[in-house]
């Protein structure tokens, strides 16, 4: 039987290192930042709420957070001045309390909001409005409003040059949001620029054998990619790979990300004896580190069976996918939604081996997992209704295919739409 689709354990061009207000460690680092910037000895009200909502929000209380930082906004609006600079700190705070929840459209309005007060506050406001405005931006990025995010982080790149220079490594961010935006609408040459000109200040700031290039030699190598510009892609990835290495040693968690990447490069190119030492190097790694159950040699199982059904080994990416999903069932409970992937996969498997009711049944278990943990729209379910199917067509029944198909995309339709 023909191969239904692609299995989905295998990366495709992401928005790698989005400048959000995730993760909740660095935000709040940052925000700790902003709070210290002019607070004097003795703790005000506001100092206090802002204080018990930073502790509730790193024990992810949101509910508690959300109160303290509302107490903190209601402070400074009682004193009148609509131009106090904590008003807009507070306002990202709240944004920040919906963002880690994944509460988007809730967390706009305080955003808009703070973007107003820093630009009351005129010149000397110029850094901060500039990460409102990027903060912002890709709260509307996360909503699929592309047509709004992009000015806005055009906006804070040109802030920031204004406030800083044009070589500042605050402008980092700034410029991968704008080449991610770029990217997610395949837009690779115009992409490409903006994570150049990070790489370069990166370099520049931090020095060419910098850890702190490795996220930009990767973003810039799956860029080159998407444009099928493999040997460039290698490259970078090598030199990625060089430099954690001399400062991780072999067998750290933090090169599988690189190694992963080049793993898909080689998969891509069908140089599938280089590609498989790299994810054999990558579930060695794992489960040194995190313990052969561990969802990520689960993952890195997969991506070794995709390999393996890519060149119609069929039995051998049953036999880790059933080791992954074994390993994940052991760790996590039967209904977990990382489990979704791995069954999926199996499903795909099966198909190519004629086992259409396993088959079958794993697609319909893996649909129930999904809507019952991410939800009925959710862009996952959305692949693997399309792979079930495209399974019931390959079976010849085609009326149940249509429905499948139907619902996938009133999915597709739904995370589509720009504003």
């Amino acid at each position: 039987m023909k191969d239904v689709t692609t299995m989905l354990n295998m990366r495709h061009f992401p928005i790698l290192y989005f400048n959000k207000l995730t993760p909740l460690g660095t935000t709040l680092a940052m925000l700790l930042l902003l709070f210290c910037q002019g607070c004097t000895d003795e703790k005000t009200a506001w100092d206090q709420h802002i204080e018990d909502g930073d502790r509730y929000l790193q024990q992810r209380n949101f509910p508690e957070a959300e109160k303290k930082y509302l107490e903190a906004l209601e402070e400074v609006k009682r004193q009148g001045d609509d131009k106090d600079a904590r008003l807009a700190k507070s306002l990202n705070k709240l944004a920040i309390v919906h963002d880690v929840q994944g509460e988007y459209a809730e967390a706009q309005p305080f955003l808009e909001q703070a973007v107003e007060v820093y630009k009351s506050g005129g010149a000397a406001e110029q850094v901060e409005l500039a990460s409102s405005l990027s903060n912002l931006g890709a709260v509307h990025y996360a909503q699929n409003h592309y047509d709004v995010a992009r000015p806005l982080f055009e906006d804070a790149i040109k802030m920031r040059e204004n406030a800083l220079g044009k070589e500042h490594k605050d402008l980092v961010n700034d410029l991968k949001n704008l080449a991610g935006l770029h990217a997610r609408l395949e837009e690779y040459d115009r992409a490409e620029p903006y994570l150049k000109r990070a790489l370069a200040i990166m370099t520049k700031t931090s020095g060419p054998d910098s850890t702190n290039l490795v996220p930009h030699l990767n973003n810039l190598a799956l860029l080159y990619q998407a444009q099928e510009r493999f040997d460039e892609s290698a490259a970078l990835l090598q030199q990625a790979i060089a430099i954690n290495e001399k400062f991780m040693g072999n067998e750290n968690p933090k090169l599988t990300g690189s190694l992963n990447n080049l793993a898909l490069l080689y998969h891509k190119q069908k140089n599938y004896q280089e590609a498989e030492a790299l994810l054999r190097r990558i579930h060695d790694i794992y489960e040194k580190a995190l313990g052969p159950d561990s969802p990520q040699v689960a993952a890195s199982l997969s991506q070794l069976a995709s390999l393996y059904h890519t060149q119609g080994q069929y039995q051998k990416a049953q036999t880790l996918l059933e080791q992954a999903r074994a390993g994940l069932e052991k760790k996590l409970g039967e209904e977990d939604p990382r489990l979704a992937r791995i069954l999926n996969n199996l499903a795909l498997v099966y198909a190519s081996q004629n086992q259409a009711q396993k088959a079958e049944d794993l697609f319909k278990h893996t649909i129930k997992i999904i809507e019952n943990t991410k939800g009925k729209d959710h862009p996952l379910l959305e692949r693997t209704l399309r792979n079930y199917a495209s399974h019931l067509k390959n079976n010849k029944r085609a009326k149940e295919a249509e429905i499948m198909e139907s619902r996938a995309n009133i999915i597709r339709e739904q995370h589509q739409k720009t504003s």
